[in-house]
């Protein structure tokens, strides 16, 4: 577990519905865990990750969730990442109501991306950010981050947390 000066939102992982209660064998001696997540098969094959850059009592770098133990440990970054982010005063200022627009925007160009990315043999997973990475700024046209595509190879590669 996370000790108790650590950050809320790391604590609120350790608890998360992710972290496993018991676990079993299937008929091919598979691993099926039992969490409050579904998952097709208790295969659970989502990891979370944790990138930190300015999080007290937690060193900068790249964490994944072991649901096992409930514990943070290092984990390695994807290869490359490529960042949407936008200005949304540029379309705010002609469409007052118009965030959607914004998102669907942004939603299309991550696919061009994700499509492209297929076409020339990479992995690739689109993310939204939501000005995760890039706080929004009290300047009204100042960029902030609205979504994300990780890329890397389309080989599976057994991941040891």
């Amino acid at each position: 577990m996370f000790p108790r000066h650590a950050p809320s939102v790391l604590r609120c992982m350790a608890a998360s519905p992710v972290h496993s209660r018991r676990s079993a064998r299937d008929s091919a001696g598979a691993a099926i865990a039992q969490r409050p997540a579904p998952s097709a098969g208790g295969r659970h094959p989502l990891t979370l990750v944790v990138l930190a850059s300015d999080v007290s009592a937690l060193p900068s770098g790249w964490w994944a969730l072991d649901p096992e133990a409930a514990v943070l440990r290092p984990s390695h970054a994807p290869p490359a990442a490529i960042l949407a982010v936008g200005c949304p005063d540029a379309t705010l200022s002609r469409y007052p109501d118009g965030i959607s627009l914004l998102w669907r925007e942004v939603g299309a160009l991550l696919m061009l991306i994700h499509l492209a990315s297929t076409d020339i043999g990479l992995g690739s997973c689109i993310a939204g950010t939501c000005a995760i990475l890039h706080p929004v700024p009290s300047d009204a046209s100042a960029l902030v981050d609205l979504g994300a595509v990780a890329l890397g190879t389309t080989t599976h590669q057994t991941s040891s947390l």
